[in-house]
C-alpha cells in the first residue's frame, strides 16, 4: 500500500493485522499502533518493521510523516515474518518526486481565509498558466465544526467575478525547489454570501468532496489519481455551513 503524506502530517489507517512493515518512504516515521484502549508509538526508517507478540494484533494505526517534506511511503500490513531489509553502507537512490522537485515542477502554496458575520470563508485555487496542473494533496481545516466542501470549477473567471463572493489577493505557489521560479497559479482567499448549497447550483461547478469535520482537525487528502486542472479552470474550498469562521488550506501540486 502506498500514500503520501505532507510534512508533519499523519494518516490513519483502518487495518489490522500482527506486523507492520515500512518497504519504502523518503526517510523516518512514526507509527501509531492501536491496540484496544492502548497505543504504542515506533520510529522507523524504511526497511524496518514491528511485529506483535504472539497472540497479539493492532486494530488500527496512524502514520506520521517526521520529514519537513511531503514523502511517499509504502508499507505493507500483515500478519506474517516482517524483516530488516536495509542495506548497509552507501546506496544512491533515485526518486521520482525528488527529480520533479529539482526540476522546479511541484508547488505548495497555503492559504487562509476569515469570514465575518453572515458571511462563509472560501478559497479559490485559479489556474490561468496556460497549461494544466494536476493537485496530488490538499490539508484543509476549519476552527468550527461543519461541512467543508471542495468544488471543481469548469470557469474559474465566473468565480472570480461572481458578486456573491468578496476575493483578497492572489498568491502564486511556491517552487519546492527553492531557487526555481515561482507558479503563475494563484490561491485567492474569499467570503460568501452563500452556503454550500446553493454554491453548489451555480453553472460549472462540480463538488468532489463534501466532509463534515471536527473545530481544528485538519483533513489530509492524498489523491491516488491526481485532480487535474486545465488552464481556465480551478478549485474551490468552502466552509458553506458556518458563518465567521477561520477556513486553511495547503494546495499541493505538479505542472
Amino acid at each position: 500500500m502506498k500514500t503520501v503524506i505532507g510534512a508533519g502530517l499523519s494518516q490513519s489507517i483502518s487495518q489490522q493485522g500482527g506486523r507492520f512493515y515500512y518497504m519504502e518512504g523518503l526517510g523516518e516515521i512514526e507509527i501509531k499502533l492501536k491496540t484496544g484502549g492502548d497505543t504504542r508509538r515506533f520510529v522507523l526508517k524504511p526497511g524496518k518493521g514491528i511485529a506483535m507478540r504472539e497472540g497479539e494484533r493492532f486494530d488500527g494505526l496512524e502514520i506520521v510523516n517526521l520529514l519537513n517534506v511531503s514523502q511517499e511511503v509504502e508499507f505493507e500490513v500483515s500478519d506474517r515474518e516482517v524483516f530488516d531489509n536495509r542495506v548497509t553502507g552507501s546506496v544512491y537512490v533515485i526518486d521520482a518526486n525528488k527529480e520533479k522537485s529539482s526540476a522546479g515542477k511541484t508547488f505548495i502554496r497555503p492559504r487562509v481565509s476569515v469570514s465575518a458575520v453572515g458571511e462563509y470563508a472560501s478559497i479559490l485555487l485559479e489556474n490561468e498558466s496556460g497549461h494544466e496542473v494536476s493537485v496530488g494533496n490538499l490539508s484543509l481545516s476549519c476552527n468550527k465544526a461543519g461541512r467543508l466542501t471542495v468544488d471543481v470549477l469548469s470557469d474559474v473567471s465566473e468565480a472570480l467575478a461572481d458578486a456573491s463572493h468578496v476575493w483578497g489577493t492572489g498568491l502564486e505557489g511556491v517552487v519546492k525547489n527553492i531557487v526555481g521560479a515561482k507558479s503563475k497559479i494563484k490561491a485567492y482567499p474569499g467570503t460568501s454570501t452563500q452556503n454550500f448549497l446553493q454554491s453548489e447550483a451555480a453553472a460549472g461547478v462540480q463538488t468532489i468532496i463534501n466532509n463534515r469535520v471536527a473545530a481544528d482537525e485538519p483533513e489530509q487528502k492524498n489523491f491516488d489519481y491526481p485532480i487535474v486542472i486545465p488552464s481556465g479552470a480551478g478549485m474551490m474550498i468552502r466552509a458553506g455551513e458556518v458563518t465567521e469562521a477561520g477556513l486553511t488550506a495547503v494546495f499541493e501540486w505538479e505542472e
